[in-house]
C-alpha cells in the first residue's frame, strides 16, 4: 500500500467528517460538535466524526483525494474502502491516543461478523490538526492478535510498533 504518511487536515476535511458523521446510524446533525476541541468518550455522534476524519485522512493519503464512499459503509459495518485494484476491504482505525502505547483495535464481534482484509491505523493529533498513517495489519495479522478488554468488550489488540508499515510516497 503506497500512501503518504502525515496528511494535515484542514476546514474542508473537519467539514466533511461532520456530515459524514451525522448521517451514521444512531446520529443527529445537531448533535455533533462542530468545534475542534470535544471529547469524545461515550458520545457515539463524536466517535462517529472521529472515525470519519481518520477515514478522510486516509482516503487523502490513499487515494490523494479526501473522500468518503457511503454505498460501502452506510450502516458503519461494512469496508470503509476497496484497494485501488478493487482485491482488498480496507477498515479504517482511528485514535486520538498519542503515545507509546497506541494499538490498532478491533473488535473480536466486529471481526466475527464480517472480517476486513486490511485494517489501517490512523492517529489523529488534534492540536496540531494533522494525522499520521501509523500502519496497517492483515485479516491473518489480526486473527492471530491479542485478546484485550478495554473496558467495553473484547478487542484484538496490536501495538501500533508492530504494525506493516506502508510505501510511503
Amino acid at each position: 500500500m503506497e500512501m503518504n504518511k502525515e496528511v494535515k487536515i484542514d476546514p474542508e476535511m473537519f467539514k466533511k467528517a461532520h456530515e459524514v458523521a451525522s448521517k451514521r446510524v444512531g446520529c443527529k446533525s445537531e448533535n455533533v460538535k462542530t468545534k475542534w476541541e470535544y471529547n469524545w468518550f461515550g458520545k457515539p455522534e463524536e466517535h462517529h466524526f472521529i472515525g470519519a476524519l481518520g477515514e478522510l485522512c486516509f482516503a487523502s493519503s490513499y487515494y490523494g483525494i479526501a473522500l468518503i464512499d457511503e454505498s460501502l459503509s452506510p450502516s458503519g459495518d461494512h469496508q470503509d474502502f476497496k484497494s485501488k485494484d478493487n482485491k482488498w476491504t480496507i477498515d479504517v482505525k482511528t485514535s486520538t491516543w498519542w503515545d507509546d502505547d497506541v494499538h490498532l483495535k478491533v473488535t473480536k464481534r466486529e471481526f466475527k461478523k464480517k472480517p476486513k482484509d486490511i485494517y489501517v491505523l490512523v492517529q489523529y493529533i488534534k492540536k496540531q490538526k494533522r494525522a499520521v498513517v501509523a500502519g496497517y495489519a492483515t485479516r491473518h495479522d489480526i486473527a492471530q492478535a491479542d485478546v484485550q478488554n478495554y473496558g467495553y468488550e473484547d478487542v484484538y489488540s496490536i501495538p501500533a510498533k508492530q504494525l506493516r508499515e506502508p510505501y510511503y510516497s
